[in-house]
């Protein structure tokens, strides 16, 4: 690993090499290290086991390696034992490419790859916010790499490499970028936004209801939505009640500022889910006691979600305040000047 701040790369990057003796100042010096590494590694090993470099070639700060250092690097590395070399960007001082969000392209280091590709003959992978089969087999069929390196859509759907062979990427759950997994797993207990059984396998594992019961579902937003598919796929006879005329909840407001459209995609896989299973959607229909008065569930689900509280603001006067909610959803409503 000689990306991302770690040690290796310490001694590669011009930004954080100060050093003034053999192992600092020119590309050649700097070098040093990592190919001492590299040929160590591979004299014990020998020459049969497959040996990977991991490098950022572009670190994205004032100062630090470029694309044209790295083309150098590459070349090196592979004249000196590596059996590909995966191709990836950013240190710690790069801010939020290092973890790259839904504010960044999707294959946002792809091009990088394919420059490293230029100038090497041994096989180079890519990284970098590659969600799904669709955008893989594009940047494969473009030459840009020849492996497609994925992360954070492993961990929101394990399965993705199985469901895309067999032709069923529409099951597949969508990784948002949202890097919940990146900042839940420095405190030691990985968890996902959209895959929560991710971390907790065993704890959460499947199982088939012993006893069917009838269970009520209130609210159609996300929580509701997954409550409601896990219950009837362990055999429960389910109702969803949700008061507006589509489903989704609070995940659609959520989608609507810029970049954060993805989030569309993870509300869309959990309602094409939902209706695959024998669930009785009710659509535009508030709940209210009286519902159980005439039929009463065994067990009832409250995913409701929250309502913003408006707190008391001396000097309010005849203004009139909008939630976040409103102000997403009805921006021609604010008026020309808005105070937050």
């Amino acid at each position: 690993h000689m990306a991302h701040g770690y040690l290796l790369n310490q001694f590669l990057s011009p930004f954080s090499n100060r050093r003034e003796d053999e192992y600092g100042g020119t590309l050649e010096r700097r070098l040093r290290m990592p190919l001492e590494v590299l040929q160590a590694v591979r004299k014990k090993i020998g020459p049969d086991f497959p040996v990977t470099c991991r490098f950022s070639a572009d670190e994205y700060v004032e100062g630090g390696l470029r694309i044209e250092d790295s083309k150098q690097i590459a070349r090196k590395l592979e004249g000196h034992g590596a059996d590909a070399l995966h191709v990836s960007a950013c240190i710690g001082a790069s801010g939020y490419l290092l973890h790259p969000s839904y504010y960044s392209p999707e294959g946002v280091f792809a091009p990088l790859a394919a420059a490293i590709r230029s100038v090497v003959r041994i096989p180079v992978i890519t990284v970098g916010r590659i969600r799904t089969p669709t955008l893989a087999d594009q940047i494969l069929k473009e030459n840009k790499a020849d492996f497609v390196s994925m992360g954070r859509a492993l961990i929101a759907d394990p399965e993705l490499p199985v469901k895309a062979e067999q032709d069923r990427t529409a099951e597949i759950t969508p990784c948002i970028s949202c890097n919940r997994c990146a900042l839940s797993i420095r405190k030691g207990a990985l968890q996902c936004a959209v895959n929560p059984e991710a971390g907790r396998e065993e704890m959460l594992a499947f199982r088939e209801a012993k006893t069917p019961k009838k269970v009520w579902v209130v609210g159609g937003g996300p929580a509701g939505l997954k409550t409601a598919g896990i219950a009837a796929r362990r055999g429960h006879q389910v109702t969803l009640f949700e008061k507006k005329n589509e489903l989704g909840g609070q995940f659609l407001l959520a989608a609507i500022p810029p970049y954060k459209q993805v989030l569309n995609d993870f509300t869309l896989h959990l309602i094409n889910e939902t209706r695959k299973l024998p669930i009785d959607l009710r659509l535009g229909k508030a709940f209210d006691e009286a519902l159980l008065e005439k039929d009463k569930p065994d067990v009832l689900v409250l995913a409701t979600g929250a309502k913003p509280s408006l707190p008391p603001i001396e000097g309010m006067g005849s203004l009139t305040p909008f939630s976040p909610g409103e102000a997403l959803s009805s921006p021609d409503k604010l008026g020309r000047k808005v105070l937050i």
